[in-house]
Formats: structure tokens, sequence, C-alpha cells
């Protein structure tokens, strides 16, 4: 099937072995990729857009440690976003039994920060959660 000018241009990577680039390029033509400036992430901010970096403070009485969980000032719970006096969920039985799948995942050479930051959690749930046992 042609294209009909969607998706980005037939390319095929370097330094394929024989045959490998002709299956890319088949591929490629079967199943266009998307465009990549359709894609891309519009920014928010403008550069600079906050003002010069070594100008005075916007809040002159609040400690530098303000929303750590160490020092002076008032810890992570004021902070945006925070879960301040909620608890979490227990965690799932049928998490529980798919984790050690996902902390395999978590441990392969390409997984991304997005999925080690989720087992990460995952594993701190399960061990904040008694297991229950089914009657």
């Amino acid at each position: 099937m042609p294209r009909k000018k969607r998706g980005q241009r037939i390319a095929t990577a370097p330094g394929q072995t024989y045959g490998d680039a002709a299956a890319q390029e088949e591929a490629q033509r079967a199943m266009p990729l998307p465009r990549t400036t359709d894609l891309a992430p519009r920014p928010t901010a403008r550069p600079g857009g906050f003002g010069m970096l070594n100008r005075p403070t916007e809040k002159p009485r609040e400690p530098l440690t303000a929303g750590a969980p160490v020092g002076p000032g008032p810890g992570p719970a004021v902070l945006p976003g925070s879960a301040s006096g909620l608890t979490t969920p227990p965690l799932s039985p049928r998490v529980r039994a798919v984790l050690p799948l996902l902390e395999h995942a978590a441990a392969m050479p390409g997984a991304s920060r997005a999925t080690t930051r989720l087992v990460r959690q995952l594993r701190v749930r399960a061990q904040n959660t008694p297991l229950q046992v089914p009657e």
C-alpha cells in the first residue's frame, strides 16, 4: 500500500545486516511512522520568562529547606500535588502477584525511568501492605 503523504519519509538505520534494511523499508511502507512535529511537546514557559536568576527572592522569610523532609520549615505536605492526610489504598493481591515480573522488567537494561519509578513505588506499597490470605 503506497504512502499518501502521511507520516515521515522512509528511512533505514545504517549498518544493518543484509536484508534487514529492505525489511525495515517494507515495514514502514505497510505502517508509516507518525510525524515527529505532531508529537513534539510544546514549551509552556518562555526561556527567561521568570526573570533573571540573580533577582531578589519572592519569599524572603521562607527557609531554603521548605518542602524538604529535613531542615527548618514545612515538610513535603505543603508541596502542590502532595497527598497530605490521605492514605494510599492497600496493594491489590493481583498486583502483588505480578510484582516479581515487574521488578524483572524494571531491572532490564532498556527500562525507562518511569518503569523503575513505578516498580519502586509498588515495592514500597507492598512492604507497607499486610499480606491478605484468601478465606
